[in-house]
């Protein structure tokens, strides 16, 4: 936020400059500036997209530490004496019940049975 608001400073004190006289000073603050700004959206879209990648692999999830444990701080690491956790393929913690493969036990069609 900082970084943004010196650049979004800098960068209107540049336009202000070459808006009143264009000359080769201005003209390459101006060109520094769209430069920083350059830098910071493809760092942004580097973060993004590196939070979506995580986001979307269910296994870094599901290892992730996302709390405290019940005796606080871990030591300031959130892997300090943890072991990651395996699911087994087909238990039921691995179901996903948004897939549309899934079927719920009690929708399953029955002899004899209507389903309203």
């Amino acid at each position: 936020a900082e970084e943004l608001q010196e650049i979004e400073d800098e960068s209107g004190d540049a336009l202000n400059t070459l808006s009143r006289r264009v000359c080769r000073t201005s003209l390459e603050r101006v060109r520094g500036a769209k430069s920083a700004l350059n830098g910071l959206y493809a760092r942004v879209i580097r973060t993004r997209e590196e939070l979506e990648r995580i986001l979307d692999d269910d296994e870094d999830m599901f290892n992730m530490y996302l709390g405290e444990d019940m005796g606080g701080h871990l030591g300031g690491s959130p892997h300090v004496g943890r072991t990651p956790m395996t699911v087994p393929e087909h238990s039921v913690e691995s179901l996903n019940i948004n897939s549309p493969r899934f079927d719920f036990p009690n929708d399953r069609k029955k002899p004899g049975r209507k389903k309203n």
